[in-house]
């Protein structure tokens, strides 16, 4: 018997994913590091916000608005190029079945042919987060409903930013909380 590392989560998320394989690997685990790194300095700004921030943090402050603004543009022009060019495009699955702080499994509409995926994660929360992850396929299984055919893929987090592993474990355990109080609640 297999004993897991994480709890695990039956949740409705929004997962955006495209395939890679290894040659994409290095590319998108550079552009995880970046925004790893840009996202701990938008939280300690974030944390600032509630006392008298100094001007510097201001100044701070909207240096990461452009940046961001900025960022959101080149995406966008990245995403068409690649569309263009016959590029990898993002799918999404609307409906996760299981996640955990080690793996992911849902439903896609599409079998994949690369072992490797770049996914985002969309978190809930009070302000939402999105994580970036690369995982490895570890399975795929057939799901036919009617004549529909969809595919579920499970697959393991290889990269992963641990403060994003923390944020979705976080999320996870909440999440029980909430259900662990519902239940006593309907008791």
């Amino acid at each position: 018997m297999e004993k897991r590392g994480y709890f695990r989560l039956k949740e409705d998320l929004s997962i955006e994913f495209r395939e890679i394989d290894q040659s994409d690997f290095d590319k998108v685990k550079e552009r995880m590091a970046f925004e790893s790194g840009k996202l701990l300095l938008e939280e300690k700004l974030w944390k600032s916000e509630g006392r008298e921030s100094s001007q510097k943090e201001r100044e701070y402050g909207l240096l990461i608005s452009y940046i961001q603004i900025i960022e959101k543009k080149l995406d966008k022009i990245l995403e068409r190029m690649e569309e263009k060019n016959g590029g990898p495009s993002f799918s999404k699955s609307l409906r996760t079945i299981d996640i955990s702080g080690s793996g992911v499994r849902f439903l896609s509409q599409k079998r994949p042919d690369r072992p490797y995926l770049e996914l985002v994660i969309s978190i809930p929360r009070i302000h939402p987060r999105k994580i970036r992850t690369i995982a490895e396929i570890v399975r795929v299984g057939e799901k036919k409903t009617g004549e529909h055919t969809s595919w579920e893929i499970a697959a393991k987090y290889l990269e992963i930013a641990e403060e994003d592993r923390d944020v979705l474990i976080s999320y996870i355990i909440d999440r029980e909380r909430e259900a662990i109080k519902k239940s006593k609640a309907d008791e």
